[in-house]
């Protein structure tokens, strides 16, 4: 965003939202005060522009922040700012820790997620009890058919001296009596003979208890995949790190800022991200030297065009040389240095992103298997017969 325009206007009273906005609020805003403002619907072009440039500059962290520390400041002396700029700055002057609205949301999350496992106990003591019974019937009709087999294959060997007979007539004897010593049901042996069916019951209660420990265990994996995504992110990137440590900590971000990452391509260096509604195109350059070109801004171009993607973004480390740079303005493609991709990840971690919409731990466990994958391994050839938005 060009600097100076977020002074103009307080962004969140032209959406209509309140400072605290998760960024989706933010855009369901944006959508709807678009609606009212468009030309066609009884608005008018300058109210347009001005939703527009609202959604321009709170959609980014960085030009948030700076919008909001702009609103925060109060008026220097011999400095008369514009009317619209009278208005009451809403947005306390606070700093939060990194992740802290997504940490807040995965632990709301695995709470329920627990509580659901336990109060689904005692139905699963009823499941258990009645596959375990029914296991013991099975059992016992099967013993039953041993039995009866060695009543018949008996009478032919006394009857026929054959070998085969009798060494069958010996195995299901040894079935019949390993039977006798009880079968093993979920790790425990109960008799055939005489069922202490309140023993059973107590079995069942107590597999399934361990069944709703092991769940509930199990969800704090999440837990971990926050503290990977909160290393990953809390490290400022360098030019010692790889593209593909660069990649990950892209992919982190856009997620923490509500994109669900659907496509790596290391042959073109590009990743895709979706949150459901809208595509983002990124394009990343790790490496040090002279400035990038503008042939590396045109192929993210090409490929937004291509994919009818309006968003893109471009992190090259070296920066962008003077034409690059106008081309990235002109066509709307973001753009960010080493130093300015390190603010942004920065004043992501810092804004209150919640991360994509849905089941979070769901989204969660794609994100780690995501970023697990982008190795130099992987191959992009084909990606773009793939590319479906």
């Amino acid at each position: 965003m060009q600097s100076g325009r977020y002074d103009q206007f307080n962004c969140y009273d032209a959406l209509g939202v309140a400072p605290n906005a998760t960024l989706q609020e933010i855009k369901t805003a944006y959508r709807q005060a678009s609606l009212r403002s468009h030309p066609d619907r009884g608005g008018s072009h300058e109210a347009q522009v001005r939703v527009n440039l609202a959604w321009e500059t709170l959609s980014d962290p960085i030009s948030r922040q700076a919008h909001d520390t702009y609103w925060q400041r109060p008026a220097t002396a011999g400095f008369t700012p514009p009317r619209s700029t009278r208005e009451t700055p809403r947005r306390e002057s606070t700093r939060r820790q990194p992740l802290s609205g997504l940490r807040n949301r995965v632990y709301q999350h695995v709470e329920r997620a627990k509580a659901t496992i336990w109060q689904d106990l005692n139905n699963r003591v009823q499941r258990n009890e009645n596959e375990f019974k029914q296991q013991l019937r099975n059992e016992r009709l099967q013993t039953i058919s041993i039995l009866a087999g060695l009543f018949i294959v008996g009478g032919f060997a006394f009857d026929r001296a054959y070998p085969l007979l009798w060494a069958g007539e010996a195995l299901l004897g040894w079935l019949f009596i390993s039977r006798l010593a009880g079968v093993q049901i979920a790790g425990r042996t109960f008799s055939l003979l005489k069922v202490n069916w309140r023993d059973l019951q107590e079995h069942a209660a107590h597999v399934a208890n361990n069944s709703c420990i092991k769940d509930a265990g199990e969800l704090e994996r999440h837990f971990l995949s926050l503290s990977s995504i909160s290393e990953l992110l809390l490290r400022p990137s360098s030019f010692d790190d790889s593209e593909e440590q660069v990649a990950r900590r892209l992919s982190a971000s856009f997620f923490l800022m509500g994109y669900i990452p659907i496509r790596f391509d290391p042959q073109d260096r590009t990743l895709a991200f979706s949150d459901g509604e809208e595509s983002i195109l990124v394009r990343f350059r790790h490496r040090s030297g002279i400035a990038t070109n503008i042939t590396y801004v045109e192929k993210l171009v090409d490929l937004m065009h291509a994919f009818r993607i309006a968003k893109g973004f471009l992190f090259c480390s070296p920066g962008l040389s003077g034409n690059a740079a106008n081309y990235a303005r002109q066509n709307k493609v973001s753009w960010y240095s080493l130093e300015n991709m390190n603010q942004w990840i920065e004043q992501v971690l810092v804004s209150d992103y919640t991360g994509p919409a849905g089941d979070i731990l769901e989204h969660l466990d794609k994100l780690r298997g995501f970023i697990a994958g982008i190795a130099p391994a992987i191959s992009g050839r084909g990606y773009y017969r793939r590319f479906r938005f």
